[in-house]
């Protein structure tokens, strides 16, 4: 079949009741011949009837089947090729244009304009329909391509070319037509749309920037530390085995004996074990050193091991777990530690006491000799001050019970001796190096910033900074705020379990903290400063009371609470640590005197045992009882002493390195010690006491 290009009438099709033009469309339910349509070719028909059934609503369908054949019909009557009609009824630019709002689509019917600028009209119409901030409405965008067909249809009904139209750029057309569309608007409409637009920027722009900072928050690699905070506090005896350490004994003595025995242990129980069977709660006491008599022998074990150790490596739950610890956890273990100790000492002279009322000198002896080495063990200067300490007190308390023991008829010659030899007995040389607790907490604050130049907040160091909040009982207003949009609601921190992973803010505020640098130097000046009001003012409340001050200072803003946030939370954490090793150095030399005049006391107590008399002069110790007599630790000479009537006191000479009793005239005949000098004790032949 050869088709026609030149008459609209050539393949007439019948129209009425004889047959219908638009088969397909009559299956949809439109009968085209109820409009009276055109005389059109099948093939016409045959992109018409595409056309209309690509368009969506029966009603929308209905008035498309109208309209289109009528112009197709008056488009061939006025001298168009059935060829160019059929092209325009098929391409892809009119189909989109025709299925898109009944104004467009009406519009483009009227118009008939040429292919090429339906396209450029189409691809307008793309622009115009994107979701931007400044976006027109529907019915805006509607009427705008609608002016659009009108004012090219009527260009070209002036003589200009398409070409001439096709010459103006696309996008200077659609800010044209924007701009119409604007100017058309009223005061309220334009005032709306442009918060909308505001708005819609803000939110465009801040979608993005969240989303890069998402992205580099998530590839930020943290900082490895050179261990965590459990293994740097027992790096001062990781070298000894723990074999050889005396705190896993004293925790096994605790986990064996009563469970009440340590809930018991009460000022005043405390003080009968010091004191003995003189002080009144001795009854109690003695009831309570009954039921962890038999488990002693693990403290005389432990007295003997050659150090203390450190336990973290034991710490339950947060360490083995592999959880980076918290400095507050880690302080309130170890200061239960601590306590145990000191209970430990002083457990084991209440039972030197009942051991002698019980007419067991060498077990007294024993026990005395154990409490002392357990407290030497602890007064290694190697050891935390706090720890220096209470084995300080722990030795003046056992020096006190070794001469309350000594004054006893019933401690025999071989005790005497064992007691004063375990007094005379060297102290180990501490080999193992201190940890710098300042370059302790400069790891730990590494866990927080990533391994680039830039040391940027982690998304795991913000992890931690909330987690270690969690651990010290309630969370820091550093992390409160990091979680202000969820307070009182179910996601609020405690409230929920996944509270610990909502950081939706985390993106925005890990880039407002201090860089690492800035963090490092911030804290190493804090503590600095903090430290030498300590070391100057002797007070350590001074130190912490420094450090309450300047967390103080950086909380005031939010501001400030964000951006020094790493510095806030170790200053809050680790004030408890830098507290106990920035304690005055304990002075050991009145503790040292006071052990070298025990020896002299026990010497005495010999010779008078041997002979039935007191010596003459400290010279006669010497060499039966003595090998030579002991020095006096602030003068490194013999200790010095002074005879008043049937008495002998024995007496240092102080920090002023003077004897100031040798040329007094005290006029009082009890106090024959000059206040400048260090009264140790007295010796009489009815006993003497510190």
């Amino acid at each position: 079949m050869v088709e026609s290009s030149s008459s609209p009438a050539e393949n007439p099709v019948p129209t009425g009741s004889r047959k219908n033009p638009a088969p397909g469309l009559l299956e949809a339910g439109i009968d085209v011949t109820s409009f009276d349509p055109p005389e059109l070719s099948n093939r016409i028909w045959r992109e018409i009837e595409e056309r209309v059934l690509a368009v969506r609503g029966v009603d929308n369908r209905w008035e498309l089947a109208c309209a289109l054949p009528q112009r197709c019909g008056q488009r061939l009557a006025a001298g168009e090729t059935e060829r160019e009609l059929a092209a325009w009824l098929r391409d892809v630019a009119v189909g989109e244009l025709l299925r898109s709002s009944r104004g467009i689509r009406m519009s483009v019917i009227e118009t008939s304009l040429p292919i090429r600028l339906l396209e450029r009209v189409n691809q307008g119409r793309r622009q115009l329909s994107r979701w931007w901030p400044g976006r027109l409405s529907r019915s805006e965008r509607d009427l705008a391509i609608s002016q659009w067909c009108e004012e090219w249809a009527g260009q070209l009904a002036g003589g200009t070319s398409v070409e001439t139209l096709l010459k103006e750029p696309l996008k200077t057309r659609v800010r044209e037509v924007r701009r119409a569309q604007w100017q058309q608007r009223g005061w309220l409409s334009k005032l709306v749309g442009k918060t909308r637009r505001v708005v819609g920027w803000l939110l465009l722009v801040g979608g993005l920037v969240y989303g890069l900072l998402w992205v580099r928050l998530a590839l930020l690699q943290p900082r490895p530390g050179k261990g965590d905070l459990l293994a740097g506090f027992g790096e001062a005896t990781q070298h000894i085995p723990t074999e050889q350490r005396g705190w896993p004994l004293v925790k096994q003595f605790w986990e064996t004996s009563n469970a009440q025995s340590n809930a018991r242990l009460q000022i005043t129980v405390r003080t009968a074990f010091l004191t003995g069977p003189t002080h009144p709660a001795w009854a109690e006491a003695r009831t309570q050193l009954e039921s962890v008599a038999d488990s002693l022998g693990l403290l005389l074990e432990a007295s003997r091991k050659p150090h203390l150790g450190y336990p973290f490596l034991d710490l339950p739950g947060v360490y083995q777990s592999g959880q980076l610890a918290n400095i507050q956890l880690v302080m309130s273990y170890y200061r239960w530690q601590t306590l145990l100790l000191s209970q430990t000492v002083t457990l084991m002279q209440g039972e030197a006491h009942r051991a002698l009322e019980q007419s067991d000198p060498d077990r007294a002896a024993e026990m005395a000799i154990g409490a002392l080495r357990l407290a030497r063990l602890a007064a290694r200067v190697e050891n935390f001050p706090a720890v220096i300490q209470l084995g300080e007190s722990g030795i003046s308390e056992v020096v006190n019970l070794i001469g309350q023991l000594c004054e006893s008829d019933q401690m025999t010659v071989p005790a005497l001796d064992r007691l004063r030899d375990a007094l005379v007995e060297p102290q180990q040389v501490a080999q193992s190096p201190r940890v710098e607790v300042v370059e302790l907490l400069v790891d730990q604050l590494d866990r927080f910033y990533s391994t680039d130049n830039n040391g940027s907040v982690t998304r795991q160091g913000l992890e931690i900074l909330v987690s270690e909040s969690f651990m010290t009982g309630s969370l820091s207003p550093v992390v409160r705020w990091l979680y202000w949009p969820w307070n009182g609601s179910w996601l609020a921190p405690g409230q929920s379990p996944f509270a610990a992973h909502l950081q939706p803010l985390a993106p925005v505020i890990a880039p407002l903290m201090v860089r690492r640098q800035a963090a490092v130097a911030e804290l190493q000046r804090v503590v600095a400063e903090a430290r030498q009001k300590a070391e100057s003012s002797g007070d350590i409340d001074t130190f912490v009371q420094h450090l309450t001050d300047e967390v103080t200072v950086l909380t005031q803003t939010e501001w400030s609470r964000i951006h020094n946030a790493p510095v806030i939370s170790m200053l809050q954490s680790g004030a408890a640590i830098l507290r106990e090793v920035t304690a005055p150095v304990v002075d050991t030399r009145p503790r040292l005197a006071a052990e070298r005049a025990m020896v002299v006391k026990i010497s005495f107590e010999r010779y008078r045992r041997r002979t039935g008399a007191f010596p003459a002069d400290l010279a006669d110790l010497v060499p039966v009882e003595l090998s030579e007599l002991p020095l006096d630790p602030f003068d490194n000479r013999p200790l010095k002493w002074l005879k008043s009537g049937n008495g002998w006191f024995l007496y240092a000479v102080g920090e002023d390195g003077t004897d100031d009793s040798a040329s007094w005239k005290p006029v009082d005949s009890t106090r024959p010690i000059h206040p400048g000098d260090l009264r140790l004790l007295q010796i009489t032949s009815r006993g003497a006491g510190l």
